[in-house]
């Protein structure tokens, strides 16, 4: 499930949630700047962008 919007005191109001994953996009290291990881996981943690290019290697290499 994903949330788009958030309600808060007001009925009438919208909050729409900005979509992150476009934030890779447009900056490449932007988890560096908003992580949300903590800092014992670091060296264990893979931004989207390396994950999608280790599914390729992974796909590159059962391919051989």
């Amino acid at each position: 499930m994903q949330i788009e919007y958030v309600r808060f005191d007001n009925p009438n109001t919208i909050t729409y949630i900005p979509d992150m994953s476009f934030m890779s996009y447009l900056l490449p290291d932007y988890h560096k700047f908003f992580s949300n990881v903590p800092e014992t996981f670091k060296d264990k943690y893979f931004s989207r962008k390396e994950m999608e290019n280790l599914f390729d290697l992974k796909d590159i290499l059962n391919s051989l």
